[in-house]
């Protein structure tokens, strides 16, 4: 395995894309118009930063697309995002859906990887407030990594992601994207 596979694998837990990828989910539907943080989100990105297997180990480059769709008349947001490092390349599509008159949102994930950590899914949870997006993101019924996603402005947002790895907080991975 490589040194920042991990951490990359888990960010991909919520935000990473390839178009051959296709995933259906059985999501709750809400009414309500998408909060401006998510609105604000939609659109192509490119992103840079590190990613950290372990709490105290190195940092490795990585760099990232991402894309945001409005889906299902403004009631969910559909994230693609390809991450590569020197040694992996991974892809998620994940979705978003919000409640009607809550910050609360629930999802679902999909990755795929060109190691051999292959292919997972899952759900996540969590709450949407003016500029951020915080949500836990679990497998098998076990949260995986605890995600932060911050709109600076118009033109830039930040991924901070904590991976847990048999219930420490001990990855990590910081990306900042631009248009």
């Amino acid at each position: 395995m490589t040194l920042f596979l991990p951490a990359l694998k888990n960010l991909a837990c919520m935000t990473g894309l390839v178009a051959v990828l296709s995933f259906t989910g059985n999501i709750p539907t809400f009414a309500a118009e998408m909060p401006s943080v998510l609105t604000g989100l939609v659109g192509s990105w490119r992103g840079n930063g590190t990613a950290r297997a372990q709490s105290g180990g190195t940092n490795e480059n990585v760099s990232c697309k991402a894309r945001y769709t409005d889906m299902e008349a403004d009631e969910s947001l559909r994230v693609e995002v390809t991450c590569a490092g020197l040694n992996a390349k991974g892809t998620l599509v994940g979705f978003i859906e919000y409640g009607a008159g809550t910050s609360d949102f629930v999802g679902n994930w999909y990755q795929n990887w060109s190691t051999s950590e292959g292919e997972e899914n899952g759900s996540l949870t969590g709450t949407i407030s003016s500029n951020k997006i915080r949500m836990n993101v679990s497998a098998a019924g076990t949260v995986r990594a605890r995600l932060d996603i911050q709109l600076t402005n118009a033109n830039q947002h930040s991924v901070n992601m904590i991976g847990i790895v048999d219930g420490v907080e001990e990855q990590g991975m910081n990306i900042t994207f631009r248009r």
